[in-house]
């Protein structure tokens, strides 16, 4: 069975609103009120920003915006993951496995 091609667009816009919707909800409680003095406040509002970046960076021609904000989504999932583990492999840094992919693959892809 040949794979459907024309809802490859679909399927990239998809993953972008869906990854935006899920970093937004996994770090509301944090970005409700931003002291930008603290790296515990800066850190999820830049994960959330760079999530809508990603979004962004699909309506533009080339995919500079795209492949920034995804380098981002990479290193702050990497550094989220790193900061939940504490060498029993818990349930909490799971959820971050997500992000790193989509982001991992709009790093290796752009807006293709």
């Amino acid at each position: 069975m040949k794979p459907i091609q024309s809802l490859l667009p679909a399927a990239h816009w998809c993953m972008k609103v869906s990854l935006f919707v899920v970093i937004l909800f996994m770090q509301i409680p944090s970005i409700r009120v931003v002291d930008f003095t603290s790296w515990n406040d800066v850190l999820p509002f830049s994960y959330v920003l760079s999530a809508l970046l990603l979004v962004c960076g699909g309506f533009l021609h080339k995919s500079t915006l795209t492949i920034f904000a995804s380098a981002v989504l990479f290193l702050l999932t990497c550094y989220f993951i790193y900061q939940h583990f504490d060498m029993q492999l818990p349930l909490s840094w799971l959820i971050y496995l997500w992000p790193l992919s989509v982001a991992l693959f709009y790093l290796a892809n752009g807006n293709e």
